[in-house]
């Protein structure tokens, strides 16, 4: 679909070759905290020229030397973007990425009437919609990339704190009924179980301050 709304917004305001949208978290009356993912064109301020679009509030945003890109996350409104668009058609987003030229998405919808409603509703509100291909699924994937959820969080939540909560749920600290009691999961991690109950808490508590607060 043609270069349009917030995207392609933040790509020219920016000056970025390109602007991925990883995750977009509801925050309550039509807001949304969004992570994205930018590759500059140049050097630039990402972080100042964030804050200075308008109706975004930015949270972070930092550089990632080892895959050459700016991680973001900012709260901001749904309204003329194309998050909006495919949400109102109850499509399921997996992956937003704006150019120069075009915006590019995967979605899920459950049927061809489903996709031929949300290709109405983007052409309506965006003049062209572009069908590249479809794949037959027996199960949706994540919304937004929600798989690739670490990079969105990058910044927020320390190497060690991600270590943790990743080989807690591995190991199925997490699961019900348990599948690892907090000692298993704190031998695996070469630390005392009263630091791992302490870290855990820390980790849980940071991740959902990133989640449901609209604040720092």
């Amino acid at each position: 679909m043609p270069a349009d709304g917030l995207l392609s917004t933040i790509a020219d305001t920016v000056g970025a070759e390109t602007v991925e949208f990883d995750n977009v978290v509801p925050m309550g009356a039509d807001r949304v905290m969004i992570f994205a993912s930018l590759s500059p064109a140049e050097d630039r301020d990402v972080a100042e020229a964030l804050g200075g679009i308008a109706d975004i509030e930015l949270k972070h945003c930092s550089f990632t030397p080892e895959s050459d890109l700016y991680h973001a996350s900012f709260v901001t409104e749904l309204d003329g973007s194309v998050v909006a668009s495919v949400v109102a058609e109850e499509a399921v987003p997996h992956r937003l990425v704006a150019t120069e030229r075009d915006v590019r998405a995967v979605v899920t919808v459950e049927d061809w009437t489903h996709l031929r409603n949300l290709a109405a509703t983007i052409e309506r509100e965006y003049g062209v919609f572009d069908l590249r291909g479809t794949t037959e699924q027996d199960r949706p994937g994540y919304p937004l990339g929600r798989d690739r959820f670490e990079y969105g969080i990058q910044g927020k939540l320390t190497g060690d704190q991600l270590q943790l909560l990743r080989t807690a749920y591995e190991m199925g600290h997490f699961a019900v009924p348990q599948q690892a009691t907090s000692s298993e999961v704190a031998d695996a991690l070469d630390i005392s179980r009263s630091t791992f109950s302490e870290r855990v808490r820390r980790s849980q508590n940071e991740l959902f301050r990133i989640l449901f607060s609209d604040t720092e």
